[in-house]
């Protein structure tokens, strides 16, 4: 009786009599194949494979991705102050942010910056307080769409710059540059407009106060700036902007009234219930450089009017000019401008507040910029004012500060 054996091959299993038969190998397995081998090499193929499909995602996100930075150490000084001693302080600001290309139309930013979250318009942090640590806040977070249909055009939504054309010397009278804007904003730039350079057009709505038991304050701003050439040597811009508040104190809500720096009230029982003036504020600029010469100068004149004031304190206007400029190495820029601005001429809580005054104030601006280096650069400047509306205090105070600017 001849003998059988359980044989293997290929997972099946054969019942041999005699010698050993040998399975056939199927025909797609080569007999001389080492499979560990042929293992060891897909995975290897997967794996810098899928590395460099990482690697070329990463890029594209890197080409499409933007940061940004600054930091400013500054030494301030103030003097005859009313009722309080000479100050002297040390601060710092420090923003950092990145833009986001999401697709050929379609921008997302965001910033974060130093300062109190409560106080808009000074992202500064005083040293000395017993070593706390520093307050940061998102203060910018937006989208913006350039629709490919419309040439020139956007539409930016959600908390961003206040993008208007600026006096080109002096640039924070009627709104703060620290202050960021929530809400809407749409424009559209066309160029070479007949004799204009170019024209643009921006126009939108910010949400100022939202109240759950009560109505909602927002401000309508627009501006119609124009590029123009003047003569051969002088190129320049004038704009027209407004700003057009509604009730500040909507159902007698007081968000806006407990920032306020300078406007009248009304006042009952010795306390502040309402601002007196309604506030729709026109704001002519006009700025002129001269291209031609070693460094540029720019002239710049800047009126400010509120149509919806209760008093005759309604206007403003600056007068400003300033040499050279502050890009590369070894750059300086001089510059002086001179303002005067009547109590209810513009809204205090987002007007600037480096003069010791926000409104009901004439004072000088002064400062020289000089360039380190490409990104760091020195600004020294003084800011002395003195109460239009004297009422018996007539004496001027001084600010002086000296910054150490870096751009990242």
């Amino acid at each position: 009786m001849s003998s059988r054996r359980r044989c293997w091959a290929g997972g099946v299993v054969l019942v041999c009599a005699g010698a050993p038969i040998r399975a056939q190998q199927p025909e797609d397995r080569h007999p001389d194949v080492d499979r560990g081998a042929v293992a060891r090499a897909v995975d290897e193929y997967v794996s810098v494979t899928g590395v460099e499909a990482a690697r070329a995602s990463w890029e594209g996100v890197r080409d499409r991705l933007t940061f940004f930075g600054d930091l400013r150490l500054r030494h301030e000084s103030s003097f005859e102050l009313a009722d309080a001693p000479d100050r002297h302080r040390q601060r710092m600001r420090w923003r950092i942010g990145a833009n986001y290309e999401l697709g050929e139309s379609l921008l997302a930013g965001a910033r974060i910056a130093s300062g109190s979250v409560d106080d808009p318009n000074s992202p500064h942090t005083t040293f000395g307080d017993a070593l706390d640590g520093v307050e940061l806040g998102l203060d910018r977070a937006f989208v913006t769409w350039r629709p490919e249909r419309v040439e020139d055009a956007w539409v930016t939504a959600g908390k961003f710059g206040h993008d208007f054309y600026a006096n080109p010397v002096y640039s924070e009278l009627v709104w703060d540059g620290d202050v960021q804007p929530e809400g809407l904003l749409a424009g559209l730039r066309r160029t070479d407009v007949g004799p204009l350079r170019d024209l643009t057009l921006r126009a939108g709505k910010y949400l100022l106060l939202e109240q759950g038991a009560g109505s909602d304050a927002s401000v309508v701003v627009a501006q119609l700036a124009c590029g123009f050439d003047f003569g051969a040597d002088w190129a320049g811009t004038a704009a027209l902007g407004y700003y057009g508040y509604d009730d500040v104190t909507p159902d007698g809500g007081t968000g806006l009234l407990d920032d306020n720096s300078g406007n009248a009230t009304v006042d009952e029982d010795g306390e502040a219930v309402d601002f007196e003036s309604g506030f729709a504020v026109w704001n002519p600029i006009l700025g002129l450089t001269r291209t031609s010469g070693g460094r540029p100068l720019s002239v710049a004149a800047e009126w400010m009017h509120n149509a919806r004031a209760e008093n005759e304190a309604d206007s403003g206007w600056a007068l400003g000019a300033a040499w050279g400029q502050a890009r590369e190495k070894g750059d300086v820029r001089l510059y002086y401008q001179w303002q005067v601005l009547e109590r209810d001429a513009i809204f205090s809580p987002f007007a600037q507040d480096d003069f010791l005054f926000a409104t009901n104030h004439r004072s000088h601006a002064i400062g020289m910029n000089y360039q380190l280096a490409d990104g760091i650069g020195l600004h020294l400047w003084a800011l002395v004012s003195a109460p239009e509306e004297a009422g018996g205090d007539d004496e001027e105070r001084w600010r002086v500060r000296l910054d150490l600017n870096i751009k990242f």
